[in-house]
């Protein structure tokens, strides 16, 4: 049987939060979630019936029904898979992707009877905080080396973050390592920013003696908030196998990086070993060669080596990877899966956490455009930077014909940008029982590149339900995608009398129009919008006028006239990603 995952991101509920769980739960309150197997495998438009979650006590026929939704700094309410563990005193974010920064954890109980609500909710950060272990499980005296990360809500480094590590061993004894005491080192290479860099911006490491699970809490302190992360590990006598690590806590993301794993089998195994990373990540290079491939549903990479090794043998691994440049964000890679030729399973026993900084900034240098040196020579620079001078710039800027355009300037500083300006939300407006409701806002895009520009569209995984593209309530109930007969073929909206639908369009009245949309007036061509991957919604093939092109944008959601909808308010978040070739 499949070994459950012990160690991954959670969050403390505080006494207050932790109280109204348990009392919820003595009243058999139901808590309603798709799982992610459940995704996969629901038609679009299924509406799923609540069921009540494990607990000691019977259901009552009024029991309150309990929605988690995590609330953004904009405002904007999210619903993602979770649940809780340690006698409901933790709570369990199930994303490998979620945005990271500063959120509040509200948990709401509503009567059915009455429609009252009661709430609680509680800060926290996600994905600013990052804490990873060596080894996914130890045996009794070996040392745990233990590495973090602290980042800023911008992605930025921070170097000087008291932190405080609570240990509660298995016998329930506990101790503290901090920075203050010196038991958490600030490393000396704390804010580097190489490509391939893996060092840990902090760590520490502690003797394991006593068999059994430990839990660690870690508590950062900045000028700015307050963060705190817990995870556990296993110290076990008799495992099938431990799994180490190294790789980048804090990661760089500009350039790819390497993980390294290693895997000492201590009882024979024949079969496979699959490691898994978040979709966004390219696999570059594998060492011993592996079978590389991508989940079609969730656009996820596996990593796949077989082979057979004997008792006491240690097998390593490795692969060069090249995360998204994007910051900050936050991924879990893993857990490893090891599946034995006879068709058991079991798996690492952790997920290791990667947190992306920012791109290199400095407080002595800010190269925005081209300068007039006074002098020549390679000799200005910093730490992190170098300035050439150069004696003489008697023209700088453009010169452009049809068949070529020259800059001129020191080593041409300027470059190319791109501006992308959208709406922040749109309301659609209310559908009464059944029928439709459409609104519009407008993107302006401004390219100074003679190659245009493509704007595109996605949906943010966990938006709308993992990897569905659904309109998602508040009580959890979803409104499908429109789905053309042709996928990914816009089409003239048309929804079945026992379907609910949402989708999009760009108008013919933007900027730039492409007739696969139709005209505004008698020919509107829909889609649908879908995670796991873009969907170019116009494209322009050459510069913008300095105020740029207005893009219109369209969104329609409709009930049918034989449909049954619940009642709610049903969100989705769509990324509209500018670039240019």
């Amino acid at each position: 049987s499949a070994t459950t995952a012990i160690v991954g991101v959670t969050l403390p509920l505080n006494p207050e939060v932790e109280d109204f769980m348990k009392d919820l739960e003595s009243q058999g309150a139901l808590f309603r979630h798709a799982t992610h197997q459940e995704q996969q495998e629901l038609p679009p438009g299924t509406v799923l019936t609540p069921r009540p979650r494990e607990q000691s006590a019977p259901p009552q026929s009024a029991a309150p029904v309990v929605t988690v939704a995590f609330v953004r700094s904009d405002g904007l309410s999210l619903f993602p898979r979770y649940h809780f563990g340690g006698n409901s005193a933790q709570f369990m974010l199930d994303e490998y992707r979620f945005r990271p920064g500063y959120y509040t954890l509200r948990i709401t109980a509503t009567d059915p009877e009455k429609g009252t609500q009661t709430s609680r909710e509680q800060e926290f950060a996600w994905g600013v905080l990052s804490m990873n272990t060596d080894q996914d499980r130890y045996l009794p005296g070996e040392t745990a080396d233990i590495h973090f990360g602290v980042l800023d809500e911008k992605g930025e480094i921070i170097c000087n973050a008291d932190l405080t590590l609570t240990v509660v061993a298995p016998d329930g004894s506990e101790r503290m390592l901090s920075t203050d005491g010196g038991a958490i080192e600030v490393t000396g290479t704390c804010g580097v920013k190489e490509a391939g860099f893996i060092e840990p911006d902090y760590q520490t490491s502690m003797k394991l003696d006593q068999p059994g699970l430990y839990r660690l809490s870690l508590r950062a302190v900045t000028e700015a908030h307050t963060t705190t992360l817990s995870s556990e590990l296993l110290v076990t006598s008799s495992p099938p196998y431990t799994i180490s690590r190294k790789a980048a806590t804090r990661l760089w993301p500009f350039a790819p990086s390497t993980m390294e794993i290693s895997v000492q089998f201590l009882s024979s195994f024949s079969g496979s070993l699959i490691d898994r990373v978040t979709d966004g990540f390219a696999i570059l290079e594998t060492n011993p060669a592996a079978l590389v491939a991508t989940a079609p549903n969730t656009g996820d990479t596996t990593i796949t080596w077989r082979g057979s090794w004997g008792s006491g043998e240690v097998a390593a691994f490795s692969y060069r990877y090249d995360a998204p440049d994007i910051s900050p964000e936050f991924y879990l890679v893993g857990p490893l899966i090891l599946t034995e030729s006879h068709g058991i399973s079991s798996q690492e026993l952790r997920s290791w956490q990667i947190a992306n900084d920012a791109v290199r900034t400095s407080a002595i240098y800010a190269i925005e455009a081209d300068v007039i040196a006074s002098g020549g020579g390679e000799g200005l620079r910093s730490s992190n930077y170098r300035l050439s001078g150069t004696i003489g710039e008697p023209g700088v800027g453009f010169s452009r014909a049809a068949n070529y355009s020259l800059g001129a300037g020191y080593r041409q500083a300027v470059g190319e940008f791109l501006s992308l300006s959208c709406f922040t939300s749109l309301d659609l407006g209310n559908i009464p029982g059944v029928g439709q409701a459409t609104g519009q806002e407008n993107c302006t895009a401004i390219s100074d590149s003679d190659a245009g520009y493509t704007l595109s569209w996605q949906v943010t995984t966990g938006s709308g339900g993992t990897a569905t593209g659904y309109m998602i309530s508040q009580f959890e109930r979803t409104i499908s995608p429109f789905s053309p007969t042709a996928p990914g073929t816009p089409e003239a909206w048309s929804v079945g009398a026992t379907a609910a639908e949402w989708g999009g369009r760009l108008k013919s009245a933007s900027t730039d129009s492409d007739a696969k949309w139709g005209t505004d007036v008698s020919n509107e061509k829909w889609l649908n919008a879908g995670t796991g991957s873009t969907f170019p919604l116009v494209s322009r093939s050459s510069r913008t006028t300095p105020t740029g092109s207005t893009e219109q944008l369209q969104f329609r959601a409709e009930v049918g006239s034989n449909k049954v909808q619940a009642a709610g308010t049903y969100d989705v978040t769509i990324d509209l990603i500018l670039s240019s070739p």
